[in-house]
């Protein structure tokens, strides 16, 4: 616990296996900006990084797209396993032949994690599932910074059935969906959401549901601050305030 691990610029890794981070404290770090990033591809329909323990902080890598078709995830948070912090990943989600399922997924009682600038892309020609995956019921997500553009086939950040979120502070969550259907930027909407809560602050939410306020679903007591939702594809018309304001 406490100990740092730096992976040096310019430094690749494919992974066949999930790797697990399953040390209690320690943080992960890459180095380098640009081509020199930490690259890991993953080629299996596995999990590529699992953060395996309590308190462990993966920082300052990126993701190849997978070089097998429904590989699991990018990065997971594994289940009862609080105060993980992922920050500073850049990912391609798929490409023309292979996708992931979920870029990112937390499990159940994963509380208390975090999440800082995490810049993901997906192929326009093959969609995953969504960016951002809630597994199980968690308590104290804190997003800070989120962005992705691309193809999806349930929605930009979703939630399972039950996997309620609660106590969440999102802030800076930019997101343009595309693909075919009718499908929402977010869709925090599972069952028993009336638990859920949350703020979310100045964010874009752009996906091809059908209103405006329908591409950004927040079941139960979310609070909404300076979010912006669009509808359309293209650039035919900007994002919109939904409510603009209280009729009072």
């Amino acid at each position: 616990r406490g100990d740092v691990v730096v992976a040096l610029p310019g430094y690749t890794e494919t992974l066949t296996a999930v790797a697990s981070l399953s040390v209690a404290g320690v943080t992960w770090i890459g180095i380098g900006e640009g081509s020199l990033k930490p690259t890991i591809t993953v080629n299996g329909t596995v999990h590529g990084i699992g953060l395996g323990a309590a308190n462990v902080i993966f920082d300052g890598f990126n993701f190849a797209a997978p070089s097998t078709d429904a590989a699991l995830s990018m990065v997971r948070i594994g289940s009862d396993n609080p105060g993980c912090v992922v920050r500073n990943i850049t990912g391609v989600g798929s490409n023309a032949a292979n996708n992931f399922v979920d870029c990112i997924s937390i499990g159940a009682r994963a509380h208390n994690h975090k999440l800082e600038n995490i810049r993901l892309t997906t192929s326009k020609k093959l969609a995953v599932t969504s960016f951002l995956t809630f597994d199980g019921a968690v308590s104290m997500s804190t997003i800070g910074g989120f962005y992705a553009v691309g193809s999806v086939s349930s929605a930009g950040i979703r939630d399972a059935t039950g996997a309620v979120v609660s106590n969440a502070m999102w802030n800076d969550i930019r997101i343009a969906v595309g693909g075919s259907g009718s499908l929402p930027a977010v869709a925090m909407d599972a069952s028993g959401g009336n638990e859920a809560n949350g703020i979310v602050t100045n964010s874009h939410l752009s996906g091809t549901h059908t209103t405006l306020a329908s591409n950004g679903q927040f079941l139960g007591d979310w609070r909404l601050s300076q979010v912006y939702l669009n509808e359309a594809t293209g650039n035919a018309s900007q994002a919109a305030l939904i409510p603009a304001a209280d009729t009072d």
